[in-house]
């Protein structure tokens, strides 16, 4: 023997030695867990949403969802739906996963059982690379070291992955043969277990040590290695003993290794250890599983629960339990609110009428008999139980003196027993009962007992019936008794079948129902509020509230549909007990106005079978509530289980066609062009009894969070969001503490299309407006130019009409043909001489035009004589200027054109006719017609006289200025009888004289 080898075989006798000494004081016995509650068990497997009837390894990946490999394929679990990658074509080209890891940045690496290698990260499956040769496709386990180099166990031997390329590591001890597990110490050594119980340590690729089995087990192999948080060893075995190895330096001697060994009671043939960073560590056994609790506590779960062929085991973040079975696919331990004696009492499957407990013995009362176990649940018989057999048993009741009053339904009426001296009582009808048909017990405050029946009450006192309560017109109305209560005055309250409720005093007896406010007249239960003045009663489907003798109908509550059939008080909160479990409000919200939060305690949380009316229920000195069920008795704590704030996750993102699986950090970047984005989001809860909620909002977009509860996923879309930035949040929180979420972000980013820019429009609406303002322009000019148009035809049209007419008025007379045309010229060019506007010029054209047409109104008589007219006609001639005033006073159109008819003979010193106007009093208008009206008259010829000279015609004006004329307009008229202005012909041109 060298001396290498000497060595070696000293450090394994240290190691040895040091093993039995720990094994000595550090042996941790295996003990049942003392908290209130069993595991809910639930097994999924193809019958339920799991494509496969089996599993090689589940774990929790640290994004909340949960992962199965298997021989039907990865399988991805969220707490609602199973998801196939094998299926799926963006998944894996394998079906036969065998091992599952996640290393510390996050990656999922996939280990196949015919296809080598996977690895996944963000939502992307990668394959690695294997040897050329078609080794390392039957993949066992991973490890990480702290390096972050990933080592794959395989039936192959040991292999290192970096990048995408799987390299075997070439030692002899390793390379070939099968390496079914690995653990990487606190020193980055490989543990690595294999074929015949060996351990082998492998450091820098070499080997550091061989371990066999009996160092550390006497009769037992290793069966599994795997390592700890701290970089501690686990090596499971063959048997029921585990050991931790805790390393002070990397040396293999007794100063270095310490050995702690565990025992594991039922769970044997460990195929997997996992340690977790609280101290708890999950064993997995071909037979059970045990959880080691960080205070040393130990929990086996056998094949009794399921726990059979077990390859692998995981503990999630609400410390679910989820095993892997060849057998029997994925199940999974839910820490419940409800524990049950069914197994060990034989009741499962038994229809439960009542359940009593007298401190030594558990009575049970069934619709074929009795039952009696002792505390521990084991059968015992008396003479009761034997009395009672094939009899319905309806209620049973401890009194204060530890006996019992059992009521059953036409069979033996009513039995008092006392277990210490067995003595029997039955009461019956011979013995004065009511009626045999016994539904219900209630101890009184004076000792006596009532017993309600099918056909009334009686009441029971020393061993005799002493008083009945019957049907009767001034009494019960109706005497089939659900229930009974008193009160603290001594008042026996009555619920009955159809009846409502009866209060009994003495003789005296009220009934309360319909006319109270009840709405249903059956009365499953009555329970007086301690913390109030009234009674809870339960009506038919309804809860009410009795007080001073009215009911109030309590409907602010999620109640499930049908009875509720008992009701209790405990710690401020109601209890009520309908078909499918257990509900729990608030007392002083129920008795509110606002509605009040509503929890269920159902089968999710352990309940064994539903609750059923007219049975009866019983909590024992410690607070404990047995429920009698369909289906044995489910014992409930009224404690809520532990509620850990659920996780959630923004799944997936769908843009168009594109999916965005496990979204990468920095969001989503999308086309300008993306029409369509759809974005899915889970609550990751896997217990069933998670009363959560979810909010979110599209930031940026969206004006306000949507809520939903009590749904664990679901998705929302946008159509055509504008071109920005976005944050999809999504936060998830527990109902009972919304103000404490978990928020999940998303940023999303989608380019801007021309249109979305705002230069874009301001460009475009500086074109617009240009184009606009051109065609408006185009537009006005045109129409300028049409109206121009018009209103020079219009203008035409006016003045040759007006012209027309002018010539008609002038042609009564043929000597002052012309004469109106003619002073309208004259008239117009002193307006524009005096400096008047192109409007007002125009305006006294046609005024001048119109001056005379009083004239028509003048007989042609007096009009065309050619002799000089006397005075009484020339008074008729003076009348035209009046009758053209009248005539042209509702023309409004041509501001003033009947002051020029009225007031152009009108003189400057007031001599004028028709109403001896002044100076500026007469229009302006008349005062420039007058001069121009003179003008013309002069300078034409008269029936009576022919047309006076030039000189005399400067003269007469001369003379008339000031006194006949405007002394400011004669000047103007002699200025254009100097230029030869004046006269025109009827076209307005200049005649020569």
């Amino acid at each position: 023997m060298n001396r290498k080898t000497m060595k070696t075989v000293k450090i394994l006798a240290y190691i040895a030695m040091t093993v039995v000494l720990c094994a000595q004081s550090l042996i941790v016995k295996a003990e049942d867990s003392s908290s209130y509650g069993d595991y809910v068990v639930t097994v999924y497997n193809e019958q339920n949403g799991l494509p496969t009837g089996e599993a090689n390894v589940v774990i929790q990946t640290s994004d909340g969802y949960v992962w199965i490999g298997s021989y039907g394929g990865l399988i991805r679990y969220d707490g609602t739906d199973f998801k196939n990658y094998s299926e799926e074509k963006e998944g894996i080209a394998s079906s036969s996963v065998r091992t599952l890891f996640e290393d510390s940045k996050g990656r999922l690496w996939i280990g196949t059982n015919d296809a080598g290698v996977y690895t996944y990260e963000h939502g992307v499956f990668t394959k690695i690379n294997n040897p050329d040769d078609h080794t390392f496709l039957c993949i066992r386990d991973f490890a990480e070291d702290s390096d972050g180099i990933i080592y794959a166990a395989s039936n192959s031997g040991l292999a290192k992955i970096e990048g995408d390329i799987l390299t075997p590591i070439s030692n002899e001890a390793v390379n070939g043969n099968t390496v079914y597990s690995l653990g990487v110490d606190c020193y980055g050594r490989l543990w690595c277990s294999m074929n015949q119980g060996i351990c082998t340590v492998i450091e820098n690729e070499q080997v550091a040590e061989q371990l066999s089995s009996d160092l550390f087990f006497d009769e037992a192999e290793i069966y599994c290695a795997s390592a700890g948080s701290q970089g501690e060893i686990y090596l499971g075995s063959s048997g029921n003993e585990f050991v931790r190895l805790d390393f002070t330096d990397k040396y293999f001697d007794e100063n270095s290794i310490t050995v702690k060994h565990y025992q594991t009671g039922g769970v044997t043939t460990h195929n997997q250890i996992r340690a977790y960073e609280d101290g708890t560590i999950l064993i997995s056994g071909l037979r059970g599983v045990g959880l080691l609790q960080a205070d040393g506590s130990f929990m086996e779960f056998g094949e009794n629960k399921k726990a059979s062929s077990v390859n692998g085991a995981a503990l999630d973040y609400e410390g679910n339990i989820w095993l892997a079975s060849s057998t029997l696919g994925i199940v999974k331990y839910t820490k419940g609110c409800f524990s049950t004696p069914n197994e060990a009492a034989g009741l499962s499957g038994k229809a439960i009428n009542t359940v009593v407990s007298t401190g030594k013995e558990f009575y049970v009362g069934l619709d074929d008999g009795l039952l009696a176990f002792n505390n521990s649940w084991e059968p015992v018989e008396n003479p009761l139980t034997e009395l009672l057999k094939e009899t319905r048993v309806r209620h049973i009741m401890v009194a204060e003196d530890k006996t019992l009053w059992v009521a059953t339904y036409y069979g033996h009426g009513v039995i008092h027993y006392n277990p210490v001296t067995q003595k029997l009582v039955c009461y019956g009808e011979a013995e004065g009962l009511v009626s045999e048909g016994a539904r219900v017990l209630l101890q009184l405050a004076d000792g006596s007992v009532a017993v309600g029946t099918q056909g009334g009450i009686s009441i029971i006192r020393n061993e005799t019936v002493v008083k009945n309560y019957e049907k009767s017109d001034d009494g019960l109305s109706n005497a089939t008794i659900l229930c009974l209560a008193q009160d603290e005055a001594g008042v026996l309250y009555a619920g009955t079948d159809g009846g409502g409720i009866f209060s009994i005093s003495g003789d005296t007896i009220i009934s309360y129902g319909f006319s109270e406010g009840l709405g249903e007249g059956v009365v499953l239960r009555l329970l007086q509020d301690k913390a109030g003045p009234g009674w809870f009663v339960s009506a038919g489907s309804s809860l009410y509230y009795l007080e001073n003798g009215v009911f109030r109908k309590l409907d602010n509550f999620d109640k499930s549909a049908g009875s509720i059939f008992d009701i209790y008080v405990q710690q401020n909160s109601v209890y009520m007990m309908q078909n499918s479990g257990i509900l729990k409000v608030d007392r002083d919200a129920l008795l509110g106005e606002k509605f009040a939060r509503t929890v269920q305690y159902g089968f999710p949380h352990g309940l064994t079978g539903s609750l059923n009316a007219n049975t009866w229920n019983y909590i024992d000195e410690e607070g404990i509530l047995y429920l009698s069920t369909r289906s044995g008795i489910s014992c409930f704590g009224f404690s809520e289980k532990d509620e850990i704030r659920p996780r959630g996750i923004i799944s997936d993102l769908f843009v168009d066609d594109t999916v965005y699986a496990n979204y990468v950090e920095n969001g989503i970047h999308l086309d300008r062009n993306a029409t369509r984005l759809t974005i899915h989001f889970s609550t990751l809860s896997y217990t069933g009894t998670t009363n959560s909620g979810m909010s979110y909002q599209l930031e940026g977009f969206d004006e306000a969070e949507r809520k939903i509860e009590n749904e664990k996923s679901s998705s929302i879309s946008y159509t055509n969001l504008p071109g920005g930035d976005y944050r999809f949040r999504l936060e998830v929180y527990l109902l009972e503490d919304p103000q404490n979420p978990l928020e999940y972000c998303v940023d999303i980013h989608k380019d801007k299309k021309l249109t979305e820019y705002p230069l874009f429009w301001i460009l475009g609406t500086v074109l617009c407006l240009a184009l606009v303002i051109l065609i408006c322009v185009v537009i006005a000019r045109t129409k300028i130019a049409r109206a121009s148009r018009r209103q020079k035809e219009y203008q035409t049209i006016i003045d040759q009409f007006l012209r027309a007419f002018a010539k008609t008025i002038d042609a009564k007379d043929t000597y002052t043909n012309g004469h109106s045309i003619r002073v309208a010229y004259y008239s117009k060019e002193l307006a524009k001489r005096m400096n008047l506007s192109a409007e007002e010029q125009e305006r006294v054209y046609y005024i001048a035009l119109m001056h005379d047409i009083g004239k028509i109104g003048i007989p042609d008589s007096i009009l065309k004589k050619a002799a000089k007219l006397t005075d009484e006609e020339m008074d008729v001639i003076k009348t035209h200027p009046v009758i053209g005033g009248e005539i042209l006073k509702d023309c409004t159109a041509l501001t003033g054109i009947s002051e020029g008819a009225r007031y152009h003979h009108e003189r400057y010193d007031g001599n004028g006719y028709c109403e001896g106007l002044t100076g500026n009093n007469i229009p302006l208008v008349a005062r420039i017609i007058g001069v121009a009206d003179s003008y013309d008259a002069m300078s034409n010829a008269r029936c009576y006289r022919h047309a006076l000279d030039k000189d005399i015609i400067i003269r007469e004006l001369k003379n008339g200025a000031g006194s006949q004329f405007d002394p400011e307009i004669v000047p103007i008229m002699l200025q254009m009888m100097a230029e030869n202005s004046v006269p025109v012909d009827l076209d307005g041109n200049p005649l020569t004289r």
